[in-house]
Parts: structure tokens; C-alpha cells; sequence
């Protein structure tokens, strides 16, 4: 996406000040906005009685304003606030909260701690808060909780814009946050991304007929034979050497099914809601064709893939690696925490953060997605207790490492 959108750099071989800006009342792009306001456009009031920072703050409306507008139209000159010396994206800049102008993502935060703009202390977060500001602007079609707590945290590119705009895949979205609550944006937002690579990969194979392949359209009878084959290319489908189907990222493919059928469900309710008798027998005729061959086609053989990739005893570390690990994360959190103590520093607490986060991962084994929903409290009061009817629901490999860790891990 905006491929013919260019980034304003400015001229390093001229000496004077050529740098440009956008007006916000004449939309003209001239030298020396301030004085560009107080000649031209003094009799408009705002300008008559700003300040300095008041004529800060409508350059910088300017700016959006006009980023904004070349972002929908797909084409312009993207102004930003630094000229970067490395050749970036238009991705890569997300505005300033406080003075609205544009930064490298990486900057961004040591700019808002000096920002003349800046009206409050509160400055955390000012990238996802800046990338909701400008999705704000440009995508106001999505739910305002949807594109809070899941759009802003997922990663700026073309599969991100696809899922900006596809009404189903939204729609999607904003029922499984429903379901699941913002404590589960992350695994909302890789369903919704896995549907949009199935929405493009669509795009790709029918790239010939000129057809714009949504989900929405998708979702059809007729359409099914192209969702299936665009899965098994997705998911990356073959035969074994015993001739057998199957996959090499089976998980992602038995993610795709399921949340295929929700979207039908999804398109059948919303056409019924239209009455719109059309898109209610696309529906249906992909249901039964669902019903009938994804069993067969998908879900058997990923399930298939799944126990064949079982891990065995022999894939986990040694216990004496586990102690020597063990040995070495306790020495380097017990000198961070001396030197934390002493002389704070930003380096040595994320560093210990880092640790103890590994040590928290490791320790759970096979589930370590598991520590990111782990309360302290609950890490207090751990045992080296099993539950037995938990225990013998394990198989053998489970049980020897339930065994290893807790002899290995596990501080009483």
C-alpha cells in the first residue's frame, strides 16, 4: 500500500532553510509557517491571539492534516518531522500525540519526554497511542474497542492493512473480542491476520481475472474449491512419503477452518438481517460443501501432521543443563538486584525483567505462552505438589518432565 506516496527529505546541499510545511487554512506548502500565519491568515482569530506554542499546535494539524489525506489518496509527499539518513517506509513513522508531527517509531518516545507540545506526563505507551490517533483518522469505519485494544498492537504492514479493510474480518474481530475480552487482543489479532494472508494469497491465485476476492465474496459455493486450494497452499499441504496428506503448519490450518466457519455464520446472519436471499444461499451451499469435504481435506490430515510432530524425551534439554541454566539466571538476577538496589538504571531493570521472564518461561516447559497470564501471587504460593487425577491424565513424556522441572526449578 501507498506505493506512490514519497517521504519529504530535505535538500542537504543548500544551506538555507528549505524545510516545507502544509498550511492548515490554505493547505499550501510554503517556507516559514509562522510567518506564513501571521501574514496571510491574521484575520482569521485563532491566529490573531496564538503564542508561540498555539502556532506550534496549528502547524501541527497542518501536518497531520495533510499526511492524513495523502495516506486515503494513496499518492503525495508524506512530510515527517526528522529527515532519516536510512531509507524508511511510510509505515515506519507514527505521529507525536502532543505536537502531531510524524517520527520514526523508534524515536518516538524520546521525542514525547521534550515534546514543547506536550500537555501531560503520561507518556508510556506513545506509539500504540499515536497509531490509534492516525487509524483514528484514516480507518473511522472500525469499531472504536476493536481498533483500540487489538488493531493498535498488531504489526503496520500490508496484511495489517488488508484486515483495515475487510468488513468481514472485522466483524470477525469485534465478536471474538466480545467472546474473549481484551486479555486475549493477541490471539484475536493472529486469526484475524491469518485470514487476511488467506484473503491475499485468494488475490494472488485469481490474480488474472481481474476480481476483487473479500472474504465477504469469499464465502461462497462457488467460491469454496478457491478457499480450499488457497488453505493447502497457505498452510503449505503435501504428500507424505507414504502418500498420505499432509501439512507443514497444520495448527494454522485447523485455525483457518474454524474461523472460516464463524465467518460464514457471521455473512449468513448479516444477510439475513438485509434479507438479502442471494448472499443467505451462498452461505448455505458453503456450509454443506464445509460439512461435507473439510473433514476429509483439512482437518483430518492436520490433526494427522499435529501427532506425527509430537515431541519425544529426547527433544528437551538434559537435566544438567537445566541446573547449569538454573545456576546462571539466579547469579545474574541476584547481582542485577544488588546493582538495582544501589544505582538504578533502565538497562539493568529490563535486563533482570528479561531474565526473570526466561526463568518463568522455561520452568513451565511445553506451555511457556502459559507465563504471560501467571500472577505473582499464584507464583508464590507454587508447590512441588501434582494433582493426581491431573498427573495421570499425562502421558509418560509428560510425567518425566513434570518430575524433571520440579526437581530442577522449583524453589521451596
Amino acid at each position: 500500500m501507498f506505493v506512490s506516496v514519497s517521504i519529504y527529505q530535505k535538500d542537504e546541499e543548500c544551506k538555507a532553510k528549505n524545510r516545507k510545511l502544509p498550511c492548515l487554512f490554505c493547505h499550501q506548502i510554503v517556507f516559514q509557517m509562522p510567518r506564513h500565519l501571521r501574514r496571510v491568515h491574521r484575520n482569521i482569530p485563532e491566529v490573531a491571539s496564538a503564542n508561540n506554542q498555539s502556532l506550534r499546535k496549528m502547524i501541527g494539524v497542518g501536518v497531520f492534516q495533510h499526511n492524513v489525506a495523502v495516506l486515503k489518496d494513496g499518492h503525495g509527499q508524506f512530510i515527517v518531522a526528522r529527515s532519516s539518513p536510512v531509507k524508511r517506509i511510510v509505515e515506519d513513522y507514527v505521529p507525536c500525540k502532543f505536537c502531531l508531527h510524524f517520527f520514526v517509531k523508534g524515536e518516538l518516545h524520546r521525542h514525547c519526554h521534550t515534546c514543547a507540545c506536550k500537555y501531560e506526563e503520561n507518556h508510556h505507551s506513545p506509539v500504540s497511542d499515536g497509531i490509534l490517533l492516525l487509524d483514528g483518522a484514516i480507518d473511522a469505519k472500525i469499531p472504536q474497542k476493536l481498533k483500540a485494544q487489538v488493531i493498535a498492537r498488531m504489526r503496520r504492514d500490508s496484511v495489517t492493512e488488508t484486515v483495515k479493510n475487510d468488513d468481514l474480518i472485522l466483524m470477525l474481530g469485534s465478536s471474538l473480542l466480545k467472546k474473549l475480552g481484551p486479555r486475549r487482543a493477541n490471539a484475536i489479532a493472529q486469526k484475524m491476520r491469518a485470514l487476511a494472508r488467506l484473503r491475499r494469497c485468494l488475490e494472488v491465485m485469481h490474480r488474472d481475472n481481474n476480481e476483487t476476492y473479500t472474504l465477504h465474496r469469499a464465502i461462497s459455493g462457488d467460491k469454496f474449491d478457491d478457499v480450499l486450494q488457497a488453505v493447502e497452499k497457505e498452510c503449505q499441504a503435501y504428500d507424505d512419503e507414504t502418500g498420505r496428506r499432509s501439512y507443514r503448519n497444520p495448527s494454522l490450518a485447523l485455525s483457518l477452518v474454524n474461523v472460516l466457519k464463524k465467518c460464514a455464520h457471521l455473512k449468513r446472519g448479516m444477510a439475513i438481517r438485509l434479507q438479502d436471499t442471494v448472499a443467505v444461499k451462498q452461505v448455505e451451499d458453503f456450509l454443506h460443501l464445509y460439512v461435507t469435504e473439510i473433514p476429509d481435506s483439512v482437518t483430518s490430515p492436520a490433526l494427522g501432521s499435529q501427532r506425527a510432530k509430537k515431541c519425544n524425551l529426547e527433544d528437551f534439554p538434559e537435566e544438567e543443563d537445566l541446573t547449569t541454566l538454573k545456576a546462571y539466571l539466579l547469579a545474574q538476577m541476584s547481582q542485577l538486584s544488588d546493582q538495582l538496589a544501589g544505582q538504578p538504571t533502565a538497562a539493568d531493570w529490563r535486563r533482570l525483567a528479561e531474565l526473570t521472564l526466561t526463568r518463568v518461561i522455561v520452568f513451565n516447559g511445553r506451555r511457556g505462552s502459559e507465563a504471560a497470564q501467571l500472577l505473582v501471587s499464584e507464583y508464590e504460593l507454587r508447590t512441588n505438589n501434582v494433582q493426581s487425577d491431573v498427573l495421570n491424565s499425562m502421558s509418560t513424556v509428560e510425567k518425566q518432565l513434570v518430575n524433571r522441572y520440579i526437581h530442577v526449578f522449583l524453589i521451596t
